[in-house]
């Protein structure tokens, strides 16, 4: 399945989970611990790069990340201590986004039941249509959120 086709599908489900798979995509972050948690103050001030200490990364090690301008677009900066997701200090469950994504698999039957949240994180560019494609789980990629022109 075509990913913006199917980011477009998840954008009419549910802004969370549509900010979530971005966030997965574009920056390759980790939805159940890095997205999950992240709060305002992870973000630059221009909402520009995202800044993750050791203790928030599964390497732990600091990580800074660009954020394409796609998705800074439909970013509204909030007080520091506030998480991005819930508008509160504390963040949704660990399993948010899962039950989100079984929800919407459930109502979008024709989405591969291989298909995961995490599964952004692993796709890869299509040089045919300059969108992405899904790659199996065992294909990482490594390039960065700018050579994906539709979240660019």
């Amino acid at each position: 399945e075509n990913v913006k086709e199917l980011l477009e599908s998840i954008k009419m489900f549910s802004d969370d989970l549509y900010l979530c798979c971005l966030l997965t995509y574009g920056c390759l972050l980790r939805p159940h611990q890095e997205i999950r948690l992240l709060k305002w103050k992870d973000f630059t001030s221009d909402l520009s790069h995202i800044r993750l200490s050791g203790d928030q990364v599964k390497f732990k090690h600091n990580r800074i990340v660009p954020v394409s301008l796609k998705i800074r677009e439909i970013l509204s900066k909030k007080e520091g201590h506030i998480n991005i997701f819930t508008g509160h200090v504390k963040p949704y469950s660990r399993s948010y986004f899962t039950q989100l994504w079984r929800r919407f698999k459930r109502v979008n039957p024709k989405v591969d039941k291989g298909i995961t949240i995490y599964s952004f994180r692993h796709s890869g560019l299509d040089k045919d249509d300059k969108f992405g494609t899904f790659f199996p789980a065992n294909v990482h990629r490594a390039a960065p959120s700018t050579l994906f022109p539709f979240i660019v």
